[in-house]
């Protein structure tokens, strides 16, 4: 597909990126898809090759060609992608093995004395913040966002997307807290996001 949607308004572009990805899905099969628009191939693309002078020059997942620009020319392509739309919360939390341990809790914000502890097979068994007893919720995707209570830990897949993670994290003024198969895994703060939305192409592991 060469450019399929080029000529057409915001809108309708938009609408049929939707189609044309719930297409894929039902059908399963293999589309190349020729675009000039980045923020187009990171929303439908899977696999992403960029070119230059008729070269590949970087090809991978949308978060790695994000996150790891491969040379100047990629890095200035990316440079004025949205974020939000491309990278998931594995890509930018915290690991669990990076937090600060307070005797049998991992503590999620100093500021405010957020605390989790973890059962003995790695599972979140009670969270706190200030002394005050927080319920643990699990989040999926597509949930109400209007339902989360300030009270409320929020425990979701690294999966999920940038933009619920920040949405949940100014509902409920709290880290948001990461968990794989019952296990936690990591948290996304504000630090994270800061990294998601001004360094773009900022890596953690090498700070």
């Amino acid at each position: 597909m060469d450019e399929p949607f080029s000529a057409l308004d915001p809108l309708i572009r938009s609408q049929l990126q939707d189609e044309l990805i719930e297409l894929q899905k039902r059908l399963n099969k293999t589309i190349l898809f020729v675009s000039h628009d980045l923020d187009e191939a990171l929303k439908i693309g899977t696999n992403i090759a960029i070119m230059e002078s008729a070269e590949i020059i970087q090809h991978g997942k949308p978060e790695d060609i994000v996150l790891n620009p491969s040379n100047a020319y990629v890095q200035d392509f990316v440079a004025h992608t949205n974020p939000l739309n491309v990278l998931r919360g594995r890509a930018l939390m915290t690991d669990i093995s990076d937090l600060e341990r307070r005797d049998d809790a991992l503590v999620l914000d100093r500021h405010t004395d957020t605390l989790v502890t973890l059962n003995a097979d790695g599972t979140p068994a009670s969270a706190s913040r200030n002394g005050q007893s927080l319920s643990l919720q699990q989040w999926t995707e597509g949930q109400d966002l209007d339902l989360i209570q300030p009270d409320q830990l929020m425990v979701a897949t690294p999966d999920i997307s940038m933009r619920d993670a920040i949405e949940i994290r100014h509902r409920t003024s709290l880290p948001v807290l990461l968990c794989e198969d019952d296990k936690c895994t990591g948290m996304l703060e504000d630090d994270d996001f800061y990294h998601a939305l001004l360094g773009k192409h900022f890596n953690k592991e090498t700070e």
